[in-house]
């Protein structure tokens, strides 16, 4: 818990390094609390800057890897709404067309009651990671590198996929250039490929290292071709 008086002006959340200024210390403690895995809360009188730290704190996390869900829970008549709505985020990441189809699956599972976090994970794992409805929608994305790679570049292609889903955190690009060299792929070559791969929504770059440009994409592509 940060436990120390903050103190400062009052007014609107402010974004930006321009704009947040003097909670550096408090910044750190929060950050660092969170990458150990301690729950935090964050004690100060209206509009001294709560929001605005946990918004810096979401920018600099982002940077690194880690999915950040901002909620403001006043709105949320019912545990199931923000439930539904976080875990959609969570899954879907930047992949917009696929937030609706999670979201109606599990309002559609969870019609009759009120779902918990557990219950959703379990939605989420059989209808969509592991189930027809997933294939549904994400099969041509695999479809895809056959028609716009070469036979040798699809099988680099799968294998950095694959790679990918299988590690938790984001992987360097010096990481996944040795691992071409050793199937001995040219430099180009692979630039190539992660150029198309990113400019087609499979991945993204992050600040330190590449990775899914969502969850649900990483968990489907994991299910059915691991570590190809």
């Amino acid at each position: 818990m940060l436990t120390e008086t903050l103190r400062g002006k009052v007014g609107a959340p402010v974004t930006g390094q321009d704009e947040f200024f003097d909670r550096e210390k408090e910044l750190s403690q929060l950050i660092e609390k969170i990458e150990r895995g301690d729950s935090v809360y964050i004690s100060a009188p209206r509009r001294i800057g709560k929001t605005s730290l946990m918004h810096k704190a979401e920018e600099e996390l982002t940077k690194t890897g880690h999915t950040c869900l901002f909620f403001d829970l006043e709105g949320y008549l019912t545990p199931y709404g923000w439930i539904s709505d976080w875990f959609v985020k969570a899954v879907s990441g930047k992949e917009t067309k696929l937030t609706d189809k999670v979201s109606m699956v599990l309002k559609d599972e969870c019609r009759d009651k009120v779902c918990t976090c557990e219950d959703a994970t379990k939605i989420y794992l059989k209808k969509i990671v592991r189930g027809q409805e997933g294939n549904y929608q994400l099969n041509h994305l695999e479809e895809r590198l056959r028609k716009i790679f070469s036979e040798r570049e699809y099988t680099l292609a799968m294998q950095i996929l694959s790679y990918l889903s299988a590690i938790d955190e984001a992987v360097k690009g010096k990481e996944l250039i040795e691992r071409a060299k050793s199937e001995r792929y040219h430099v180009d070559c692979f630039q190539n490929i992660m150029q198309n791969l990113e400019h087609d929504g499979y991945i993204e770059k992050l600040e330190n290292g590449w990775g899914f440009r969502s969850r649900l994409l990483k968990d489907w592509w994991r299910h059915r071709y691991g570590d190809a």
